[in-house]
């Protein structure tokens, strides 16, 4: 939240401890069922702390940051529209998740779907970008050209661990 200009995170959203074991059996799971996406969630919020905050305090002072927080601009509404991802120019990174979407035979709701986020954020603002982060992912394949087996999965998130620190990301990353 803004407060004239000032970043707020209310402490209900900032109060989250790593949880390893939770993580551990989340992991063993995922391992028994690679398939089991809603695990690597399970993953990434038991061990990750207040990366999710970090980062979001650097997004709010960025001008673009400030923009998208302003404007309420939801990615996930910009990946659903097909239709305009359709006509946008060939090699353009929209047109081109457009094609790695209907290639795989994805959506940008999929995520969405395993995620089924279990801890409220309470600050709109935090649950916009903690969203926006999610919805990134399918853009990291295009941009990464990492497929989406196993391999490709944990390649992939040495990206957004570099970004975010999430140490949920990174031991995901590394057990892959």
């Amino acid at each position: 939240m803004f407060l004239r200009g000032r970043l707020t995170v209310k402490s209900s959203d900032t109060k989250r401890r790593v949880q390893p074991i939770k993580a551990y059996r989340a992991l063993r799971s995922l391992l028994k069922n690679p398939d089991k996406t809603e695990e690597v969630f399970n993953i990434i919020r038991a061990m990750s702390g207040k990366s999710l905050e970090n980062c979001y305090e650097q997004f709010c002072r960025t001008a673009i940051g400030k923009k998208i927080l302003i404007e309420k601009r939801q990615l996930l509404l910009v990946l659903q529209n097909r239709s305009s991802l359709a006509k946008l120019p060939v090699e353009s990174l929209g047109r081109d998740y457009f094609g790695f979407t209907e290639r795989e035979r994805i959506n940008a709701k999929g995520l969405v779907d395993a995620s089924d986020e279990a801890i409220p954020i309470s600050n709109p603002d935090l649950r916009l970008y903690a969203e926006r982060t999610r919805d990134m992912h399918d853009l990291w394949h295009v941009l990464t050209e990492y497929g989406r087996d196993e391999l490709g999965e944990a390649c992939l998130l040495g990206f957004p661990y570099a970004q975010n620190k999430n140490r949920g990301v990174g031991f995901i990353a590394f057990v892959g």
